[in-house]
């Protein structure tokens, strides 16, 4: 193993011939940190939270994110329930100015076992509340923007309207 670089060293059938040590993480000094892809100190501001890296939020995306974004969304279930959810989080934080959405995307695919076709959208039952698995339904795209209407018209009481009738 090298030590300088924390490298394992392998003896060309796949074990390893030293055991790996880590390093102990190195402080942020003045509160900035080492890109590696930068090669230049940068503020902690613009690291991703959570585990220390040393990649910045830039050099993730371009990276790691980016690219497995694209893989995914060459599945076409994988891009439809992306994008139901990515409606339904819009939704929330535009129409009904939730802060949160409760729902995943295996909670969308749940939702569309037994229903055949495109032509869905996921809304919350009551739109005051948090948009989750027991306060999701599902109507027809096309109804969507009128229930999106009789919100910003009526509140919660021309929404439900709206929706007895898109539903029933």
């Amino acid at each position: 193993m090298c030590v300088a670089c924390s490298l394992r060293i392998y003896d060309g059938y796949g074990s390893a011939v030293m055991p790996a040590t880590t390093l102990a993480p190195v402080p942020d000094v003045d509160g900035r940190r080492w890109c590696r892809h930068c090669d230049k100190t940068l503020p902690v501001a613009l690291f991703p939270s959570g585990r220390r890296r040393y990649i910045c939020r830039k050099h993730v995306w371009e990276r790691v994110t980016k690219l497995s974004t694209q893989l995914s969304m060459q599945d076409p279930q994988r891009s439809r329930l992306w994008l139901l959810w990515k409606r339904c989080w819009t939704d929330a934080r535009t129409v009904f100015k939730q802060t949160r959405v409760g729902i995943v995307q295996g909670d969308i695919e749940a939702l569309l076992r037994g229903v055949q076709g495109d032509g869905v959208s996921v809304m919350p039952a009551d739109p005051t509340r948090v948009l989750c698995t027991k306060n999701a339904v599902l109507v027809q795209t096309p109804k969507r923007p009128q229930l999106v209407r009789a919100w910003r018209a009526g509140g919660a009481e021309g929404y439900a309207l709206e929706l007895a009738a898109c539903v029933s």
